[in-house]
């Protein structure tokens, strides 16, 4: 249920292609990996996490390539919510990164 409100949260805040994790529930996680930057820029993706750590929100950040003919890696942030997590919780995260977002 977490895996899935966070999967909507980053559809909602930012569109279905700044996500990177399956909608699918046959193929779906709790891990959440998304970039919220216009054209999925990865440009920012380090500070984005930097800020989000002084923050207390621990996270992920990665580069990835999607297919094995991408020649470029694209930054994404990775977040994975537990059991003992609540959508408060999840809620407080996605509006930190959007008081973080503007600053960088």
């Amino acid at each position: 249920a977490m895996g899935a409100y966070a999967k909507q949260k980053v559809i909602e805040n930012w569109g279905q292609e700044s996500l990177f994790s399956p909608v699918e529930a046959s193929l779906s996680t709790a891990m959440v990996a998304f970039n919220p930057f216009p054209g999925n820029s990865g440009e920012y993706i380090s500070p984005l996490f930097q800020a989000l750590w002084d923050r207390n929100i621990i996270t992920r950040s990665l580069r990835v390539k999607m297919a094995t003919t991408d020649t470029e890696a694209t930054g994404i942030i990775r977040i994975c919510p537990h059991l003992y997590n609540n959508f408060d919780q999840l809620d407080f995260v996605f509006e930190e990164i959007e008081a973080i977002l503007p600053t960088l």
